[in-house]
Formats: structure tokens, sequence, C-alpha cells
């Protein structure tokens, strides 16, 4: 019944964050939709339940419910983190993983003593603290609005060309006022910029810099969970997890 429980909760909770991440590459313009901000985006959201996943297969009891709080905690969180409500997806896996937690703690003190579980709550702060890091890192590291122009060339094809602000947001006119202004729109008079048919702009762009940093901070936790893992040897394995 615990691995059920955690089961669930880890998948609907991949599943929510890959959505997630398609409903973002749907509402994004063409050139916004850049393959390393993608990858950042999903595995913020996604890897507190990858790594869930990962510790169905445990045995012992105590690294399981560290990871199953961990990523539980980080659901409820992660649910409230877009304005529009449509991180709430997310929601139904917290109470999911964080109930099969509570009883894979609970299991292993009741069979191996209070000592097997005493690592429990600093391993997942540690998770949790990576994981709200990696959140932040992805959207705040960095303040850099960014511009992309569509460019036509002489053989007629269309391709998005990206731009510094200062290039692109001058060039871009205001239909109603007819005032120049940072936004997206049509360029006028036409050859403002060669070439250009078209601008785009965002306040806030994902930077490479802020997406090497988020995926890395998950890169470094994974690694570390599973070195503490090797070390955890004072926590026997309980196997009875299994029976449930």
């Amino acid at each position: 019944m615990i691995r059920v429980l955690a089961l669930l909760g880890s998948v609907w909770g991949l599943v929510g964050a890959l959505v997630l991440s398609g409903i973002r590459f749907v509402n994004s313009s063409e050139p916004e939709r850049d393959a390393l901000g993608a990858v950042a985006f999903t595995l913020v959201y996604g890897m507190p339940f990858l790594l869930a996943l990962a510790a169905v297969f445990w045995k012992n009891a105590a690294q399981t419910a560290a990871v199953w709080l961990a990523g539980g905690i980080l659901a409820l969180l992660e649910s409230f983190s877009a304005f529009s409500g449509v991180s709430l997806i997310l929601l139904p896996a917290a109470p999911l993983l964080i109930l099969a937690a509570i009883f894979s703690a609970a299991r292993a003190m009741s069979e191996y003593g209070l000592a097997s579980a005493l690592p429990v709550l600093p391993v997942s702060i540690g998770l949790i603290g990576v994981g709200i890091a990696a959140f932040l890192a992805l959207i705040a590291l960095t303040s850099d609005p960014g511009c992309w122009v569509l460019m036509r060339y002489a053989d007629g094809h269309e391709a998005w060309q990206f731009a510094s602000p200062d290039v692109a947001s001058i060039t871009v006119i205001n239909e109603s006022s007819g005032q120049q202004g940072f936004g997206s729109g049509t360029l006028t008079p036409p050859g403002t910029v060669p070439g250009a048919v078209s601008t785009l702009c965002s306040s806030d762009i994902i930077s490479p810099i802020e997406s090497v940093v988020s995926v890395g901070l998950w890169a470094v936790a994974a690694v570390a969970l599973f070195a503490v893992r090797r070390v955890w040897s004072f926590a026997p394995r309980a196997d009875a997890t299994s029976k449930g």
C-alpha cells in the first residue's frame, strides 16, 4: 500500500510536470521555444517526482520516507507557483507522497527504532531547499529582457533572429498611438531594421545561465542523494515496505 501511494503520487506529479511544460511550449512564441529552457523548466517541476519514483524501488524505508516527504512538500509548493492556477494540476501528488512518507517513516521506526529515521528530516529539508533554489534560479537569477526580429531574406524565407532590446524594441510602433516603445508588433516604417518584418519582445526570458544553474542544482542534489544512501548504513533495510 505504501509503494502504491508513492507510485501514484510520483506518476501524477511527473505527468503534471510534462503537462505544464507542454502548456508553456504551446503558449510560447516560436523564438521563445529554446531547448535548454524547456528542459530546465520541465526538470524544475518534474525532478522531485522523478526522485520519488526512483525511491519506490528502494528497500530502505527511512530513505524512501525522506525523498517522498520532500516530493510531497515540493508538490504542494509547486501547485501554487503559477498565478493562472494551472499548476494546481500537481496538487493531488502532495497528499499521496506525504502519506507514503509518513507511513514509511513510521514503519522504519517501529521495526528498527528511532535512530533509523533520524536522517529523514535533514535529507528531506535539503531536497526541498534545492527544489526552491532551482525554481528561483530559473525565474529570478537574472532579469533579462529578450527580443527577436523576424527576418525576411532575399530568397523569400523568414526566420526569427535574436536581437538586443536596444535594436528591436525601439522599432516597435504602438498602432493606437503611433509611439515607439518596448514590446512586440509590426516594424514601421519598413526598413528600420533591414529585412525585418516584425519583432517580439519579452520582459524576462529564461537565459542560458539560469537554465544551467537550475539544472546543475538538481544534478548535484541527485548525486549527493545517492552518495548519502551509500553511507546511510545505520538505517537498516526495511523490506517490509514491500508488504503494504
